[in-house]
């Protein structure tokens, strides 16, 4: 009996072993079957994520089979004739590339060799890009092979991205790259561009013969130190400061007229154009550089015969004039021929004006100018002038208004000690400007005013400047609506007048019209 109970008490026993291991079994496999269903999740969300991808992807064994790839493999497949049999799951990818034939051969033979170094454990990666067009168009394709995370034997993950647009991208820029080179090659001008420091990193065959270093010996030099010369240092290291920041600067935009230092260490005349470039790296100038040797000493050439020419053209040209102011005594002339050689007379004391306003300006311009002044009277130079213009260019002088702004007792007033030629020549220049501007029969106005140092001139009449060529009206070759225009008589009246020591400026609105100012030493200054 007591054998009985405790054979029961160890069945009770062996019951609560058995009741808690069924229990720790049900939570091992309720665990399993969570495992399960994570894992299943995990596999699903790595699938849409593969599917979602681009490139064509297949995950390999180490024998080249391929154990699952992903929906843009199977589709590209499927437009390209290859699917089911060729490429999809249970297939050899390394066989299919090893018996490839035709145009793109020898590209799947070396991705072969690329994915078998990465299975192998020679390389951790292998990219190879390549070509393989469609009937209808070009394509690229970048191939990568990666090892797959895991225990041996290795896997590899073999993927295929569509490139086309980059490598079409790229073969455009270099063909781009190859006509620029062509232009900057055969290009007559030196053409270099600088970095962001200052650096030459562009120099093309016209810089070398020109600056006379070549592109090895001017790369990666400081531009200004390489041709600069030492007196252009402060402006450029003012300025280059800005252009570093903003990429822009008083020289941008602009050609310039100014000197550069060539290899020997000799100076030569230069027009310089710059330009500014923005990279990612910052701002560049492009400079293009012409060189002005030759065309200095062709103007100079061309300068000195045409003032040889008016020089030896002022003695036949007086005789012209005199001799019909002799004829002019003469009591027997009918009117119509003393206003024959009157109008010779004129037109004679016209182009000696001119010759001499040639030959002037010349001297100032190339410094020889000797100021000799003299008694001038200023009230009978404008009537001279307006009267010559009458003639010469058929206005009416009455639509010549002087008004002279004085103090009758100071007697000072009436005349100023100056070059009374250039005076003349100054005058003609602004008055034919103000009536060749003007309205048919309107008036143009000349105030004269004095104090006790200086002479004002104010040239007025009612039409204003074209607002394009305000900003510089009395620079060279500026002109604007007029047939003919040369553009000098502004220029030649502005620097005549700073010649004899005065000053000139324009007023211009349509409300006002324009007005021009002289203003002009009574007596030189020291």
């Amino acid at each position: 009996m007591q054998d009985i109970e405790k054979t029961k008490e160890e069945l009770t026993v062996e019951l609560q072993a058995a009741r808690k291991l069924i229990s720790e079994l049900w939570s091992i496999e309720t665990d399993r079957q969570l495992a399960e269903e994570a894992l299943k999740e995990s596999e699903q969300f790595l699938r849409s994520t593969l599917d979602c991808l681009s490139a064509n992807i297949a995950l390999l064994d180490n024998q080249g089979n391929i154990l699952h790839v992903n929906k843009a493999w199977n589709d590209f497949a499927r437009q390209n004739g290859l699917y089911p049999n060729d490429v999809s799951i249970g297939t050899n990818y390394l066989d299919i590339c090893d018996k490839a034939s035709g145009t793109y051969a020898k590209e799947a033979v070396h991705f072969a060799k690329g994915i078998r170094s990465v299975a192998g454990g020679e390389t951790d990666f292998f990219i190879l890009e390549y070509p393989c067009d469609s009937p209808t168009k070009r394509r690229w394709f970048a191939g990568r092979v990666t090892p797959f995370p895991g225990e041996s034997p290795r896997k590899v993950v073999v993927a295929h991205e569509e490139i086309t647009e980059r490598k079409m991208a790229e073969e455009e820029m270099r063909e781009s790259e190859i006509r620029f080179r062509r232009i900057t090659d055969s290009a007559l001008d030196a053409i270099l561009m600088i970095d962001p420091q200052g650096k030459v990193s562009f120099w093309n065959p016209a810089a070398e013969r020109l600056l006379g270093y070549t592109k090895d010996e001017a790369s990666g030099q400081d531009l200004h130190s390489l041709i600069a010369p030492e007196r252009y240092f402060d402006a450029y290291t003012t300025g280059f400061e800005k252009f570093h920041h903003t990429g822009q600067g008083d020289a941008i935009g602009k050609t310039l007229e100014l000197f550069a230092r060539i290899k020997d260490g000799r100076e030569i005349p230069i027009s310089l154009s710059l330009s500014s470039l923005l990279t990612a790296d910052g701002w560049h100038a492009v400079g293009i550089i012409r060189d002005n040797s030759e065309l200095q000493r062709l103007e100079k050439v061309k300068d000195d015969l045409e003032r040889i020419s008016r020089h030896n053209l002022k003695s036949p040209l007086t005789g012209i004039i005199n001799i019909p102011e002799l004829l002019m005594d003469d009591d027997n002339l009918t009117v119509q021929q003393k206003n024959m050689l009157n109008l010779v007379i004129v037109s004679g004391r016209k182009m000696l004006l001119q010759i001499n306003s040639s030959l002037d300006l010349y001297k100032i311009e190339s410094g020889t100018y000797d100021f000799l002044p003299q008694e001038c009277d200023l009230l009978e130079i404008i009537k001279g002038v307006c009267e010559l213009l009458g003639r010469g260019i058929g206005f009416n002088p009455n639509k010549v208004y002087i008004h002279e702004n004085y103090t009758p007792n100071d007697t000072t007033g009436l005349s100023i000690y100056s070059d009374s030629g250039l005076l003349e020549i100054v005058l003609l220049n602004l008055i034919k400007n103000a009536v060749e501007a003007s309205v048919l029969d309107e008036p143009i106005e000349v105030s004269i005013s004095y104090d006790s140092a200086n002479c004002t001139i104010v040239i007025s009449n009612s039409r204003p400047v074209s607002t394009e060529i305000r900003d510089k009206f009395f620079e060279k070759y500026t002109t604007a609506g007029k047939s003919g225009g040369t553009g000098l008589g502004t220029y030649s009246a502005a620097i005549m007048t700073r010649a004899i020591g005065g000053t000139i400026f324009m007023t211009t609105s349509d409300e006002i019209g324009t007005k021009v100012t002289v203003c002009i030493p009574k007596v030189p200054r020291s």
